[in-house]
């Protein structure tokens, strides 16, 4: 939806009826089900564009209209030897008469394909996986917002948390998320070094992201579905479904949107939407066709739209434009609304384990040896306290004592708040978010999201939600609650 159907309204209340829900989805297929129903018929497939030397779709230069920097033509971007970490033989030969330290093209503009072994199939093989050599510098390397030749890879991809290794610690065998996700990273790595000022002026102060493949083999830790992401788009430690930015799925066979691919695709987009409800719409990426055919698959709260496929090979600067405007661009290009900011992860750990619990009141519970007792309901043997059965009590110890005072649950609503998860502007006024209280489930709808927040030490229920029609039908209901 354009920007000016986005409306929000300032509530002191909650409708009751708004708090119905959908059924809890715990597995994949029963996500599939409900992703199926709900996006029947509205998914629409975008065509060439008209004009052969438009770079992108009309829904991509909408989205990315915010992304003014010139992306440098491909065959201007040249890396280290030593940092095209997966060569095969084609490569080997190439480069076989070069020191590591060379400047080497990364597209061959001669064969029109790429100077990285990427496969074509699960199954290939004769790819080979060379160490990270250490550049003598002054270790500003990866620092700061400078995204300039590291390994090809994220932080997270080359040491992640809880892969094995084998006894002389060699790590495991490189998968195909891997090549997929260090040839995006050296790609925006050879973009960054070639417009390094422009960079650095569009990330001022941001978090530059890189690609990761660690959860293709591991589910992101949220139990309500699991799910394992080929490639995330980070700039936190730890891919979480409130923290990530965009997914790319890989496979090898040809996009179909009933096939596994595009059910993947549709279920990790109710995943994005759900745990960041904040977001206007989220964006995924699709590598097909022998992961060659790049596309980008965009989801809002009335549905989807599908751009047409890209040949990376072969269209290599269109295939540049789009992941130059997906890590490069602000977060507005990938969906986030600029007037609301979430500062922290919104999902604390009780709620990674306990899907049905609300966001900002998973707080621990009140720890008392009595009640533990009795919640479980056992009893500890008289064996055990080591009573003798014919030892005599006193008068004292045979009176009956009280039960322990069971600790009554404060109201959430009442809680105090003291630190802020984010900040929305509403008709030109900021107000701190203190809870995310209530959200619609669901893929397709209104998108209604509620917070209770704060402004000169009042605090307001802020409803936000997709609304059709102007300014005045969203600000019907305040009229209506004005009125009551």
């Amino acid at each position: 939806m354009a920007p000016a159907e986005h409306s929000k309204t300032v509530d002191f209340g909650m409708k009751l009826a708004s708090l119905m829900s959908a059924p809890r989805v715990s597995d994949v297929p029963t996500l599939d089900k409900l992703t199926d129903l709900e996006l029947n018929h509205l998914i629409v497939e975008e065509e060439e564009p008209a004009d052969a030397e438009q770079p992108l779709s009309y829904i991509l230069s909408w989205i990315f209209r915010t992304f003014t920097l010139e992306v440098p033509d491909v065959t201007e971007l040249q890396v280290p030897l030593h940092k095209i970490r997966y060569r095969d033989s084609r490569l080997h030969d190439k480069f076989a008469h070069l020191d590591e330290q060379s400047m080497v093209p990364l597209y061959d503009d001669v064969n029109c394909r790429w100077n990285w072994a990427l496969p074509k199939s699960h199954h290939e093989s004769g790819i080979d996986q060379l160490p990270d050599l250490e550049e003598d510098g002054d270790g500003e390397e990866n620092s700061g917002g400078n995204l300039e030749f590291g390994s090809g890879e994220s932080p997270l991809t080359q040491h992640p948390p809880g892969v094995s290794t084998t006894g002389n610690d060699s790590p495991k065998p490189h998968t195909l998320e891997d090549i997929f996700s260090a040839f995006f990273n050296i790609t925006c790595a050879a973009v960054a070094q070639k417009k390094r000022t422009e960079v650095m002026v569009a990330n001022s102060g941001a978090v530059v992201c890189t690609w990761s493949a660690c959860n293709s083999v591991r589910p992101v830790k949220d139990q309500e579905v699991m799910r394992k992401p080929d490639l995330a788009l980070l700039d936190d430690v730890e891919a979480r479904w409130d923290t990530i930015k965009a997914v790319c799925e890989l496979t090898s066979q040809v996009y179909t949107p009933t096939g596994t691919i595009g059910k993947t695709i549709d279920n990790k987009a109710y995943l994005l939407l759900r745990r960041q409800p904040w977001r206007r719409f989220v964006l995924l990426c699709s590598l097909t066709n022998g992961y060659r055919e790049l596309q980008v698959h965009m989801y809002d709260h009335a549905g989807g739209v599908m751009t047409p496929p890209i040949h990376i090979d072969n269209a290599p600067n269109r295939y540049l434009q789009i992941l130059s405007s997906v890590v490069f661009g602000s977060l507005e290009c990938i969906g986030y609304d600029p007037s609301i900011s979430i500062f922290t992860k919104t999902l604390r750990p009780a709620q990674l384990e306990d899907p049905t619990s609300r966001p900002s009141t998973n707080r621990p519970p009140a720890q008392g040896p009595q009640a533990g007792s009795l919640i479980a309901g056992t009893a500890t043997p008289e064996s055990a306290l080591g009573t003798d059965s014919n030892m005599e009590m006193s008068d004292e110890e045979s009176l009956p004592i009280d039960p322990p005072q069971l600790e009554i649950p404060q109201d959430p609503l009442r809680a105090t708040f003291s630190t802020p998860i984010g900040r929305i502007i509403v008709n030109d006024h900021a107000y701190d978010i203190l809870e995310l209280i209530f959200l619609s489930q669901g893929l397709v709808g209104r998108g209604t999201v509620c917070y209770l927040a704060r402004r000169n030490g009042k605090e307001y229920i802020i409803k936000d939600h997709w609304v059709l029609g102007g300014k005045d039908v969203a600000l019907n209901e305040v009229k209506m609650l004005g009125e009551m």
